[in-house]
């Protein structure tokens, strides 16, 4: 993964990270963060790789990100935030006046 094609911008503020073990892994690790404004550049298919496809980005996402040993949160109060969808819509970025989300979910599965 190449940081620079990604461009990644946004504030991180209270930032915890911990697991059990000598490496993390998702059944051991717990972790925290609020984020504002957090933005991550989209990407096109991979020219070079014929069977690869476009990654979204977002732009100005801003909420708190939970993870306890399994289990896990993302709540999301943005504004004028936007979703990139590349190849997907004809107009790929779509602006979002409000964006607001609750989600949760454990050991792989995923419930609002």
């Amino acid at each position: 993964m190449r940081w620079c094609v990604y461009a990644p911008t946004g504030r991180l503020a209270e930032f915890s990270l911990q697991w059990d073990g000598e490496e993390p892994h998702w059944a051991t690790m717990s972790a925290k963060a609020r984020f504002e404004e957090l933005s991550v550049a989209a990407q096109p298919a991979r020219p070079d790789a014929p069977d690869s496809a476009p990654t979204p980005g977002f732009e100005r996402l801003s909420g708190i990100v939970q993870l306890d040993r399994g289990t896990g949160s993302l709540q999301l109060t943005s504004r004028d935030a936007a979703l990139v969808f590349p190849g997907v819509f004809h107009e790929p970025r779509i602006p979002l006046n409000q964006l607001a989300a609750d989600l949760r979910w454990k050991s792989g599965s995923m419930a609002s």
